[in-house]
């Protein structure tokens, strides 16, 4: 890829299919793009929750949903080419795809656009890419996307400060019903719980947070749990909302957000307590102070907090990491990265946070 064609850039198409904690991590390159590239529209092809969050992202000219559910990807993602290129600038429009997500049918749908491709060298069907570029192992996720950019002309200086972006909501009706959400008000301080994860080794055992969320009210009248997770991840939600006696200071909210309640949600919040999974990535987005705990995987992979302040915890094995995600079940059957992590250390950890944010 020659200077004089990254010159002549005016699109960039983002193809990110992957996780909502990837598609929201993706934000952080989008927006280098915007601040270092202003003259150069960007386009998003994504899932559909993908489309969901960021249909009104500011730094989105559109977003095309790709069904990855389809027997045929290619076929079905037809009417959704046609599109995509009517938003494209001009018929003699140069264009660039940034391929993030690695995966076979990504790469098969960079080739199916046909526009010249920036990928890592470790992505599938890399070869058919115009530029590779390694994926550093050591850089967070969201300065790994960024990197994508360089071959571009972003510098390294400017990667290494990506940081996740996603715009702030008004009230949602869900907040409009919840009183004591609802509003602003400084005799409360508002800290989300997410005690769920679609991977069993990485959720913190539910009694964990039933006696850190206890500690935490007894600890200080102002403070009000709100507790989120997805419909799967009610039940835990549940349970721990059950050990807590009083309550008038905790909002059970797992099951009932759409990700537009989550964006009115999440700058209310003081604190941030996750489990490793894309509630993570949210609080990134709205530079939440996060405690995120991490079991059978570990903050070296690149998916660590970024808000300023933010703890990671995790008890050292020689064990972890098992996998990349995280499988169901522990591989050794004693599950000791989340058993042996006590409600006291994470107590500490998240009034250290809150002392210094």
């Amino acid at each position: 890829m020659t200077r004089s064609l990254i010159n002549e850039i005016s699109d960039i198409i983002w193809i990110q299919t992957g996780f909502l904690g990837d598609i929201v991590l993706t934000t952080g390159a989008i927006s280098q793009a915007a601040q270092s590239f202003p003259g150069i529209r960007q386009h998003l092809i994504t899932t559909s929750i993908g489309n969901e969050l960021l249909r009104d992202h500011p730094h989105l000219k559109s977003i095309t949903t790709l069904d990855k559910s389809a027997r045929n990807p290619m076929k079905a993602f037809s009417n959704g080419k046609r599109q995509l290129f009517e938003n494209l600038s001009n018929k003699k429009t140069s264009v660039v795809t940034l391929r993030p997500h690695r995966s076979f049918r990504s790469g098969l749908l960079a080739w199916y656009l046909g526009f010249p491709t920036i990928t890592y060298e470790e992505s599938n069907l890399s070869f058919l890419a115009a530029k590779t570029i390694p994926r550093i192992a050591v850089l967070h996720e969201a300065q790994r996307i960024a990197l994508l950019l360089e071959p571009l002309g972003l510098p390294r200086d400017s990667t290494l400060k990506t940081l996740p972006f996603l715009t702030h909501r008004p009230e949602s009706p869900l907040l409009g019903s919840t009183p004591g959400i609802h509003g602003s008000s400084q005799k409360h301080t508002f800290i989300g719980v997410a005690p769920g994860s679609n991977w069993g080794t990485k959720r913190w055992r539910v009694s964990g947070f039933q006696e850190l969320v206890c500690r935490l009210l007894e600890e200080d009248p102002t403070f009000n749990i709100v507790l989120i997770g997805s419909t799967q991840e009610r039940s835990l939600a549940d349970e721990v909302a059950q050990a807590v006696t009083d309550s008038g200071r905790i909002w059970n909210l797992a099951g009932k957000t759409t990700l537009d309640d989550l964006r009115s949600i999440f700058p209310k919040l003081a604190l941030m307590i996750s489990n490793d999974s894309s509630t993570v990535h949210f609080a990134s987005a709205f530079r939440v102070p996060c405690v995120a705990i991490f079991g059978a995987t570990v903050p070296e992979m690149g998916f660590s907090p970024l808000s300023p302040d933010s703890r990671s915890l995790g008890v050292n094995l020689p064990c972890r990491p098992c996998s990349a995600h995280g499988p169901m079940m522990c591989p050794l059957k004693h599950f000791r990265c989340m058993n042996d992590l006590d409600s006291e250390t994470v107590f500490n950890a998240c009034m250290d946070t809150l002392k210094h944010s």
